[in-house]
């Protein structure tokens, strides 16, 4: 009789499961390594890397996906039709903008606009924004900013934001003097309006100038409490000053 061969019974790999793992920790780290280089604030970075991915995954559709996504549009850099790029303005265009606020803002709400050589200047009371003898943003205040913020977007001048005091003076553990209390609200002016309002930092220079530019009296109450203000100057249009400096 012939014995029949018993084959032995091939076992299951079981270290099969380390393929699909490494797979998963490769992934992964690509993952991460596109989140860190995106995490830097670099926008062109950042759009750049978006745009790799759009035609990574849908190769053939990337004109479609602009269309119809309109955040995913403004994200990468493609304005949607309709949308108005913002422009310079100059002493006209800022005046108009003067115009809109003061039809706007009620009288007494303690907003003003006027117009100086140098621009376009919103005044906020100090009371609209602080409180006497601070530096952080009510909420009446941030109210108040979020109503203003509309108007800076619908230009990209230069913006100078610079904080006023009257010409009573302070001395304490965090502001030494009335130049550091009006430099300090205009930091926190200008960080509101860049990282709450989403308005581009390269626009903005902060400073004080303490009590030294009052617009009132200081004698009296009512003079003081008008001195204590912020200032936000939208500043006339670059190229036009360039070219009025060329000439003379």
């Amino acid at each position: 009789m012939i014995k029949k061969k018993h084959h032995e019974e091939e076992h299951e790999n079981s270290e099969r499961w380390l393929l699909t793992y490494a797979d998963l920790i490769t992934l992964l780290l690509g993952l991460f390594v596109v989140l860190y280089s995106t995490a830097q604030q670099d926008t062109e970075k950042f759009k750049k890397a978006m745009r790799a991915m759009v035609k990574v995954l849908n190769p053939d559709k990337e004109e479609k996906l602009y269309g119809n996504n309109k955040e995913f549009s403004l994200i990468i850099g493609k304005e949607s039709s309709g949308e108005k790029e913002n422009e310079l303005c100059d002493e006209k265009g800022l005046e108009k903008l003067r115009e809109e606020i003061e039809k706007n803002e009620a009288k007494g709400s303690g907003i003003t606009a006027r117009m100086s050589e140098e621009g376009l200047i919103i005044d906020m009371e100090e009371r609209v924004l602080f409180d006497t003898g601070k530096a952080e943003l009510k909420n009446e205040g941030i109210e108040t900013l979020k109503k203003i913020s509309p108007y800076l977007k619908k230009v990209k001048n230069k913006i100078k934001i610079l904080g006023h005091t009257d010409n009573v003076p302070i001395k304490n553990s965090l502001f030494p003097s009335n130049w550091h209390l009006g430099m300090r609200r205009a930091e926190k002016t200008s960080e509101f309006l860049i990282f709450n309002e989403n308005i581009d930092l390269k626009r903005f220079v902060s400073g004080s100038l303490a009590d030294t530019n009052p617009v009132s009296d200081n004698k009296t109450d009512e003079g003081r409490r008008r001195n204590r203000r912020v200032e936000i100057i939208i500043l006339k249009e670059e190229k036009k000053q360039n070219k009025d400096d060329k000439q003379n």
